[in-house]
C-alpha cells in the first residue's frame, strides 16, 4: 500500500456516535496510507476503544466547546 504521510485526516468525535467505527474503518481502508488522528470534548470508553482498536491516536478539548471551538481545536492537533 502506498503511504501518504503529508496527509492527516481528523475525525471529529462527538460522544457515542453509531457511524463512528464505520467512518475510521473506511479512513483505515483507503487505498492511500495516511495519519489518522481524532479529536473530541467529550471523551468516553466508547471512543478511546475504538482509538485503541485501530491505534489512533486521541486529542482531547479541554478547553472552550462547541461546534467551532472543537473544528478548530480538531484542525490545530493535525501536523500535515
Amino acid at each position: 500500500m502506498k503511504e501518504f504521510k503529508n496527509h492527516t485526516f481528523v475525525v471529529c468525535a462527538y460522544k457515542q456516535s453509531e457511524y463512528l467505527e464505520e467512518c475510521i474503518k473506511s479512513l483505515v481502508n483507503q487505498k492511500v496510507s495516511s495519519n489518522i488522528i481524532l479529536a473530541t470534548s467529550t471523551p468516553n470508553d466508547f471512543i478511546k476503544g475504538l482509538c485503541d482498536k485501530y491505534g489512533i491516536e486521541m486529542y482531547v478539548n479541554t478547553g472552550d466547546s462547541g461546534i467551532t471551538q472543537d473544528w478548530n481545536f480538531a484542525y490545530a492537533q493535525a501536523d500535515a
